[in-house]
């Protein structure tokens, strides 16, 4: 028999709770998400409700087999978080070669730990190399939506970029003061309801959130359609005036570019929505909606690698060193010109020159 105290109980309401709420999001991802991250945010419900579950006001003992397999999810959280950011951040990578060999040794390493943990106790070094593999894995998420972040041009992904920034910080601070610092609190009855009851308001904002803004978007439309045939006339007009100013503003960007601004080095999304006086949300959405563009970088290459073939292309240039004409076009490394030119043309700048 268990024994539990009443705040314990207050514990084990809120954990209850955080996992129906978790799952019921997991069943609603599962039903009427179909996209990319359906998969990843289902296999992060997973890991997250077997956290909740696992540190309840409950001796290890009284778990029985459940035990094993709920430590195995909590240790995987990482990973999940891993393959959602990746998910988010750049879905179309997942299929390519190179991420196929650099999930492979991810992949076994969670095969392995399903096997530590399912078959053994799953205590003592290994357990600890564990976490140190998590925290690593935590890090490389934080480093990658961090650096893409100004260059984004797409809301919805530089949002999730801040989430996951802000999510990934947290999680690492507050297991580095627990883990070393405050190693008498985090076993406390005060502390265990203090942490269930923030995970029950977050899982319900999420799960709030999500629900809403599906609503909301189907809402939009569907007053969008009442609108356009009720006012038809109307619409079309301001749709006229809206694409009259998307024009112009596009023209100016494409003086701007075609007078050399791309080759500044440093150029960002804030200095050129200042050289337009255009707000920066505004040329990301323009850059992006009516170029197609979706990142800053791949917009200025589209003009800085054409400017490069053109200089490699001169004979009376041969003496010229390609990395002056890369400086001289905006880049501001070998290392990215490199990479940009070899993914635009298919081949080296050198192996390019010496066509001519």
């Amino acid at each position: 028999m268990i024994s539990l105290l009443p705040i314990e109980v207050v514990d084990l309401f809120f954990r209850f709770s955080t996992v129906g709420i978790l799952l019921f999001l997991a069943s609603y991802l599962y039903i009427a998400k179909q996209t990319e991250t359906k998969w990843p945010s289902m296999a992060l419900i997973i890991c997250i409700s077997a956290y909740v579950l696992l540190t309840t006001p409950i001796p290890n003992r009284d778990y029985g087999w459940l035990r094993q397999p709920l430590l195995l999810a909590t240790d995987l959280t990482s990973f999940a978080i891993l393959w959602f950011s990746q998910a988010v951040l750049a879905p179309r990578s997942l299929s390519s070669k190179l991420a196929k060999l650099i999930y492979l040794p991810i992949v076994v390493w969670c095969l392995f730990l399903t096997g530590f943990f399912l078959f053994t106790p799953g205590r003592g070094a290994i357990h600890d190399l564990s976490h140190l593999v998590g925290l690593v894995v935590l890090i490389i998420v934080l480093i990658r939506a961090a650096l893409g972040y100004w260059d984004d041009l797409v809301d919805r992904r530089r949002n999730m970029r801040l989430i996951l920034i802000t999510g990934c910080c947290a999680y690492m601070t507050v297991l580095t003061l627990f883990e070393f610092v405050f190693l008498d609190v985090k076993d406390t009855a005060v502390f265990s309801i203090g942490n269930a009851a923030l995970i029950l308001a977050l899982s319900f904002y999420v799960a709030a959130k999500v629900v809403l803004n599906d609503k909301n978007r189907v809402e939009a439309i569907n007053k969008a359609i009442d609108n356009a045939k009720e006012c038809s006339g109307t619409i079309k007009q301001s749709n006229v005036k809206q694409g009259e100013r998307s024009t112009t503003q596009l023209n100016k960007l494409k003086t701007l570019m075609e007078q050399g601004l791309f080759k500044e080095q440093e150029l960002t999304v804030k200095r050129l929505s200042q050289k337009m006086a255009l707000p920066e949300h505004q040329l990301r959405v323009l850059i992006n909606q009516e170029l197609g563009f979706t990142n800053f970088s791949h917009y200025l290459n589209s003009y800085r690698i054409p400017s490069v073939c053109e200089q490699l292309k001169q004979v009376d240039q041969k003496q010229i060193p390609i990395i002056t004409i890369a400086l001289d076009n905006g880049y501001g490394s070998v290392a990215s010109f490199n990479r940009a030119f070899k993914q635009q043309m298919g081949m080296t700048p050198t192996k390019y020159r010496d066509q001519f």
